[in-house]
């Protein structure tokens, strides 16, 4: 984005790396209590073992093939979950048990409503996530993601763009217990993902990897679409930047995308 002073390419695993704009790490977000909580709650729901890794959805379920959140196919908790919160097991809200009012408040981004989506990741080690980029069309620009049981080397990516021809990558821990918000540059024009392998290296120290629990607050947008000013990641006006199991979106749109985009005469 013009005017922003690109950072330069660091392979650094700690906090002295020099982190991309707009991306905040909060150490210590939630207490020993709250995680231990947090992460009886979440192992006592049902997971869906449709990836690698199991997951959860609240409020929205986030279809890998077609990057569209689904309202009617939000997960419903396990059984041992959904006495204490069947009024808050809804598809439109986030079951209030994941999400402690210290959360609600403080995990979204300033200036913008609660978050109405949650997805839970359970990464055992040895596991991790492609380098991607939260989809424009379908979420608003903050969202945050909090750690449980255990940290992570994070890798974030900037592709070659106008403004800077240069790729450039930094590798960040993200401790227990820490909360990540990502807004503005680092939101819509960088990559973050995990790199698979069962040990990390933080500032010279090996550090073995074990079960990791991330929780992650988005907010659905109304209607889909994105008019950002550096289209290099964005789905809508570049769905050739995304890799679908099936294929690029750009040779393999869904029909949403065919059915709501504008025309460059509407535009």
């Amino acid at each position: 984005m013009p005017g922003l002073t690109p950072p330069p390419l660091t392979m650094a695993g700690g906090r002295d790396a020099v982190m991309p704009p707009g991306l905040t790490i909060e150490d210590d977000f939630i207490t020993e209590a709250e995680e231990e909580a947090l992460a009886r709650e979440v192992q006592s729901r049902k997971w869906c073992t449709t990836l690698a890794r199991r997951t959860q959805h609240y409020g929205f379920r986030f279809n890998y093939n077609t990057i569209v959140a689904d309202p009617d196919g939000a997960d419903r908790g396990g059984e041992a979950a959904q006495t204490a919160d069947a009024a808050a097991d809804s598809k439109d809200d986030i079951p209030r048990s994941l999400a402690f009012d210290t959360l609600n408040e403080a995990s979204r981004v300033e200036g913008r409503p609660r978050y109405n989506q949650l997805t839970v990741n359970e990464y055992q080690p040895g596991m991790g996530i492609s380098a991607h980029c939260e989809t424009h069309s379908c979420f608003e620009e903050g969202f945050c993601s909090i750690s449980l049981l255990s940290g992570i080397a994070m890798r974030f990516e900037r592709p070659p763009s106008k403004d800077y021809p240069e790729a450039t990558s930094v590798s960040i821990w993200l401790p227990r217990r820490s909360r990540v918000v990502f807004c503005g540059e680092v939101r819509l024009v960088w990559k973050h993902g995990i790199a698979k392998r069962k040990t990390d290296l933080v500032d010279g120290v090996v550090i073995p990897r074990s079960l990791r629990i991330s929780l992650t607050y988005r907010e659905v947008k109304s209607a889909r679409g994105c008019s950002c000013a550096d289209p290099v990641l964005c789905d809508y006006q570049n769905p050739g930047s995304v890799q679908l199991p099936t294929g690029r979106l750009g040779t393999a749109k869904p029909d949403w995308w065919r059915e709501k985009r504008p025309t460059k005469r509407e535009q």
